[in-house]
């Protein structure tokens, strides 16, 4: 819980950069970069956490992990579900089937989406202004 509070102050303190920045740049756009991979570790936190709290609340079908008789690497793993989750990709090889785990990744592939839309959206509004300005 505690790592889960850290990750997301700091991805706040990133994201209040990103939107304070008076012209975007390289560093801007890292910034945004950023964040979004640090709401995907959130994420993918809170999925070990629904995990710890009702195992099997994932499905795992990796092949060549279950033929081995190995355990996929819970961490690993649901940090690859959280990044294919927040990009809406969804291969389908992991497969949330608490309630739980299923509300945990509707909520993250929408806020993924509206995430991308909006912030690509205002660091394009804020480049044009500034170039409009400049010219």
């Amino acid at each position: 819980g505690s790592i889960i509070a850290f990750i997301t102050y700091a991805t706040i303190a990133v994201i209040r950069e990103v939107l304070l920045a008076e012209r975007v740049t390289i560093h801007t756009i890292s910034g945004a970069m950023v964040v979004y991979l640090l709401i995907g570790l959130v994420w993918a936190l809170l999925y070990v956490l629904a995990e710890a709290r009702n195992p099997e609340s994932f499905s795992f079908t990796q092949v060549s992990a279950l033929e081995s008789g190995q355990s996929p690497d819970l961490v690993a793993s649901l940090t690859y579900f959280s990044l294919i989750t927040l990009t809406s990709a969804g291969y389908g090889d992991i497969l949330p089937i608490s309630d739980t785990a299923r509300t945990l990744a509707s909520l993250e592939a929408v806020f993924g989406q509206i995430f991308l839309a909006v912030l690509v959206a205002w660091l394009v509004g804020k480049y044009l202004s500034h170039s409009e300005n400049k010219g």
